[in-house]
């Protein structure tokens, strides 16, 4: 007692002698009233002062479908989303797909690999399972030295939460980059709480969502332990909406993330439930959120502008019970407050209404707090596309984008594998025929072989008829094949071409139209389905690449070829110049940032164009000639790449993002790991057996040619020189794609088997008998 009453005597003597002063000199207490009034003014803000951070919340919710956002079981759900910004995002991650993995990339605003420590956080005041003592105690044992502050003995609030993977997320490089790190070290630090978690029952923590608000040493605020008991759900869990709202409000934090765990728990528990229990499972967790969005509204109403609420589905439910890592959709997003309307959520990451990623969620939140993005975040800050379009219509369209991105990521296999096998089939035939009945026989095969190459062009309108179904779909591919076949006879007849050159002239045609219009027809294209695996999401992507280039150097010279010109060419200068007037006018549409958006090609196209056109004015080819041409690709690359980033920093691709991340601090360095992974990446797509089947059939196709139809083959060289000539060109965009592509074997598979259905066509249309 005897501190206590020391102070209360201290405190006494100090009064006694303020009181004194102020007897003896009374001229001091006006002066005194009037600093104090002018000190109270000062604490009151005027009408030009910065107003105070609004509040944001973060739902996070996994395994929520956009199909969520109107079932009857949520109303209140799906009326918010017709009052919101509302869209669709990837969830694409590096390594195993794991919910850690899902929330981790969100958190940092890069595709990251998790480890199961990420799931590890605590409130001080828990037992950590397999470990001795309390949360706090086991946190100054792991994290040593990283926040020596832990150690007091008094209960902070604001520093309730303690994850115990920060030294695993140190030796990773993810402890200063993160959300949750980069709003603590703002000017002045934005309050982050989490509540909420999605454990699998007592004893098996699933606290990844502190990921997002955990400081550099791994501590934030929050009630991680929060959740109700329930014998109807799975492990016996459940979500407490109404505490989560009561913490909400108690709490004064400006950042809050809401962590859902039914759903996860449903999912988890998948495999050992059946299908009626497993919907049950998802009902009860919809009917909670649905109830939390109610409540939230209340809260903060969405004319109020008092708080910015986003809802988020890290990852999407997987495709079935036995399969947990298949995540065959899109994951819904919805926004509101005074920074989303209602609209549709894009990002420069897309360039897609409706789309975004989850590499653009942290550098969004930290935008909403005015903080900078760490550089290492690659993600863009969302923004909301109004139109004067009803909801009825933004809905269906949604709707529409998240059933065709589902449809392409199976079709790429159910679909075209079978059209591939059909395609396959018939070139053998007609290889075969020409062995054994001569090209007499084998010329009735030469609509099926321009058949075949008007695949590509197929795909690309397939989708326009919104096919029901993977079968549907199919069918509408093949019916287009032949559509465009009979529409490439008809203008080889009008045009007095052969039928491979309309066919290529038409698909080139198509694709730089497109790519010039947006391309809406690109971006739904099952060739080009890169919504669901994030590899791409606009742009020309590699598999056509490799069709256009293919078709651009090999259709000239099959023309010339048809002109009887032989090479050299002493006639025709204005042909010398059109022809490689027209391939740089390829290779600037399919590189350019804001069009094609391929840097690569240009190295490609450079390097294929350039000994095309050099043949073209009578140069013979050479590695030589290959390697300048390619270099002054690469040299055209970084110039293209250089002026994006210098006049469209938040709106650059991936080679000006790239570029800018370098010049700001991250040194040449960083270049030269984006380099690596791009060789990782080719590397992983040589053993992908979808990959090597393609290749396979195609070299198996060139093969069985070469061996049945040797002779053959040889006289059409000599018959078309011009063809003959062209390979070279294709041989050197061939190998400069494998050299400096992110995929470029894919490239290389699709120029080949280009290359070999305008072989297989003159080869088995020719006149005469076979040798």
């Amino acid at each position: 007692m005897e501190p206590t009453v020391l102070s209360q005597k201290r405190a006494e003597t100090r009064m006694g002698a303020l009181l004194l002063l102020l007897k003896r000199h009374r001229f001091f207490l006006p002066a005194i009233l009037l600093a104090g009034s002018l000190m109270l003014c000062a604490s009151i803000p005027c009408a030009g002062q910065t107003n105070p951070r609004r509040r944001v919340i973060l739902v996070l919710c996994d395994c929520l479908t956009f199909d969520d956002f109107h079932d009857r079981s949520a109303p209140f759900l799906a009326h918010l989303a017709e009052q919101s910004a509302i869209g669709l995002m990837n969830c694409a991650v590096r390594g195993a797909k794991t919910p850690a993995a899902a929330t981790l990339t969100v958190a940092i605003g890069q595709h990251q690999a998790s480890e199961p420590s990420d799931e590890q956080a605590f409130n001080d005041w828990e037992t950590v399972p397999g470990d001795l003592g309390v949360a706090r105690a086991v946190y100054v044992r792991r994290a040593g030295t990283l926040d020596p502050s832990v150690e007091e003995a008094h209960f902070d609030p604001e520093r309730a939460v303690k994850h115990l993977g920060i030294v695993s997320l140190l030796a990773r490089g993810l402890d200063a980059d993160r959300l949750g790190s980069s709003l603590a070290r703002a000017k002045p630090p934005v309050r982050a709480y989490v509540c909420g978690n999605a454990d699998k029952g007592i004893g098996q923590p699933r606290r990844r969502a502190a990921l997002l608000t955990a400081d550099t040493a791994g501590i934030c605020g929050g009630m991680v332990e929060l959740y109700r008991f329930s014998t109807q759900t799975p492990y016996g869990l459940c979500d407490d909406p109404r505490a989560m709202i009561d913490f909400v409000v108690q709490s004064h934090a400006e950042f809050l993330v809401l962590q859902m765990g039914d759903f996860s728990r449903a999912e988890d528990a998948r495999p050992g439930l059946s299908d009626a229990a497993y919907h049950r499972a998802r009902l009860g967790g919809l009917q909670r959120l649905d109830l939390l969005a109610q409540l939230l509204v209340r809260e903060y109403p969405v004319e109020s502008g008092n708080a910015d609420v986003i809802l988020v589905s890290p990852r999407p439910p997987s495709d079935d019970a036995a399969h947990l890592e298949a995540w065959g959709r899109l994951a819904p997003i919805l926004a509101y407050g005074p920074d989303f309307p209602p609209g549709a959520l894009t990002s420069p990451t897309t360039r897609t209404t409706g789309l975004v990623a989850n590499i653009d969620i942290a550098p969004t939140l930290l935008q909403l707090f005015h903080v900078p993005a760490p550089i290492a975040m690659i993600g863009r800050p969302m923004e909301v596309r109004t139109s004067t379009d009803g909801v009825g219509e933004r809905i269906h369209a949604l709707a529409h984008l998240n059933r065709l991105a589902a449809l392409n990521g199976k079709a790429e296999v159910d679909v075209m594998l079978p059209i591939g096998v059909i395609c396959f089939c018939l070139l053998v035939t007609a290889i075969y025929s020409y062995r054994r009945k001569g090209p007499r026989a084998s010329r009735r095969f030469g609509a099926g072989i321009v058949f075949v190459q008007n695949m590509g062009s197929a795909v690309l309108f397939a989708p326009l008829l919104a096919p029901a179904s993977r079968f549907i779909y199919g069918i509408w591919i093949l019916a287009w094949m032949v559509i465009l076949t009979l529409i490439a006879y008809g203008v080889a007849r009008a045009l007095k071409l052969t039928p491979p050159v309309a066919a290529a002239a038409l698909c080139v045609l198509l694709i730089g139209g497109d790519t010039l219009a947006g391309q809406p027809l690109l971006k739904d294209s099952v060739f080009s389905a890169y919504a669901l695996s994030g590899i791409r999401y606009y742009g020309v992507g590699n598999e056509y690449l490799g069709i256009v280039v293919g078709f651009a150097i090999l259709g000239v010279f099959a023309w010339l070829d048809d002109q009887g010109k032989p090479p050299p060419m002493r006639q025709g200068a204005r042909l010398r110049w059109a022809a490689p007037g027209i391939w740089m006018g390829i290779a600037f549409l399919l590189g350019w940032p804001t069009l094609g958006a391929n840097a690569g090609s240009l190295i490609v196209t450079a390097a294929g164009f350039g000994v095309a056109a050099a043949m073209l004015h009578g140069r013979k080819p050479s590695a030589w000639m290959a390697i300048a041409c390619g270099g002054a690709g690469l040299l055209l690359a970084f110039v293209f790449g250089t002026l994006e980033a210098t006049f469209a920093e938040s709106t650059s691709s991936h080679i000006g993002q790239a570029i800018h991340a370098s010049a700001s601090g991250r040194g040449a360095g960083y270049l030269f790991e984006i380099a690596l992974r791009k060789i990782q990446m080719n590397l992983r797509l040589l053993v992908s057996p979808w990959l090597l089947l393609g290749a396979a059939a195609v070299i198996a196709t060139a093969v069985t040619a070469r061996c049945h139809l040797g002779e053959p083959v040889a006289a059409l060289f000599r018959g078309r020189p011009w063809m003959a000539l062209g390979h070279y060109a294709v041989a050197a965009a061939m190998v400069a794609g494998l050299l400096f592509k992110d995929s470029g074997v894919v490239m290389a598979t699709y120029l080949a088997g280009v290359t070999c259905l305008m072989d297989l066509y003159y080869l088995l249309t020719a006149p005469g008998e076979p040798a």
